[in-house]
């Protein structure tokens, strides 16, 4: 049984292509090769279920996959909620910081901070 201070990672991602392109940090896009940062954004949300932050989450997902259709260079990489701590991150990969952040606003959803970062896989 997990703890309830447990974080719970919520693999929401899009298509395998995607996932190459994004570790690989290059969008697909008819070969594109726009360079890509990834962004760690951060949301605080007291009172909050965890269904409710999962659903968010997924709010986010949708709204990037739209973004991708219209040709935006934005890929949604993964979510994690810390339900103790009433807490939802999501990574994405974009071409700008204002990309990342525009996904989140297309979402209807504030955040409380948004940061690049870098992704080590041992």
């Amino acid at each position: 049984m997990r703890s309830r201070g447990a974080a719970i990672h919520v693999e929401i991602t899009d298509a395998d292509v995607w996932a190459a392109d994004v570790a690989s940090g290059l969008m697909a896009d008819q070969g594109s090769s726009e360079a890509t940062e990834t962004y760690l954004i951060e949301l605080y949300r007291p009172g909050v279920r965890v269904d409710a932050l999962t659903q968010m989450a997924a709010g986010v997902r949708d709204t990037v996959t739209q973004m991708q259709r219209e040709g935006e260079h934005v890929a949604f990489v993964s979510s994690t909620i810390v339900p103790r701590d009433e807490y939802l991150q999501c990574v994405l990969q974009a071409a700008s910081e204002l990309l990342a952040r525009d996904a989140f606003t297309r979402a209807g959803i504030t955040f409380e901070r948004i940061s690049t970062a870098i992704s080590v896989k041992e």
